[in-house]
């Protein structure tokens, strides 16, 4: 079930302008297709067979939700809260740096996951590590910060997309990239 209060979350914390209106017939209630999507998959660790049936189920769920208002980033984002190891969130400068275009299609964040999946596992001796050292961290009241790996990759390339040459108005301005 998706709440209202994690719509919310998305909105805010996650900077979604998902609308209210669009998910409306989608919050609170039980949502078949997601719940067939497997709740411990994980994108990068686990094997190709399993991953490729918790992506099918994904891209279903992605098209339940696809109404005017809601675009496969925003279903992602959502998506990403309940199957934090497996969706791969298909914001705008993500698809970029991964050379992904083309319209919001369901197809398209299932392009994303499948594209972060392929980084991860070209790149799986740097990301351990970096996973590693995630799990270390703590967040300002002191629980643990839980990053999967595909979100650790996810977070560094909206980075390298956002930042330079001030792409992103809110965190460009915050955070400058030394050159």
């Amino acid at each position: 079930m998706i709440s209202s209060e994690q719509l919310a979350l998305v909105n805010s914390a996650m900077r979604a302008r998902s609308s209210r209106k669009a998910w409306e017939p989608f919050l609170g209630k039980p949502l078949r297709e997601l719940a067939e999507v497997p709740a411990d998959v994980d994108l990068i660790d686990d094997a190709e067979a399993r991953v490729e049936d918790a992506l099918l189920a994904l891209g279903t769920a992605i098209q339940t939700v696809r109404v005017p208002g809601i675009t496969d980033m925003g279903a992602t984002k959502v998506f990403f809260l309940k199957r934090p190891k497996l969706v791969a969130i298909s914001d705008e400068y993500v698809r970029r740096r991964l050379g992904i275009s083309g319209p919001a299609e369901p197809d398209r964040g299932i392009a994303v996951a499948k594209a972060i999946r392929e980084l991860g596992y070209r790149n799986r001796d740097a990301l351990q590590y970096l996973h590693e050292c995630s799990t270390a961290m703590r967040d300002p009241d002191g629980e643990c910060v839980v990053l999967s790996k595909a979100r650790i990759l996810d977070i560094l390339l909206w980075i390298e997309e956002a930042l330079p040459a001030g792409r992103h108005k809110f965190w460009s301005g915050r955070y400058r990239v030394a050159q």
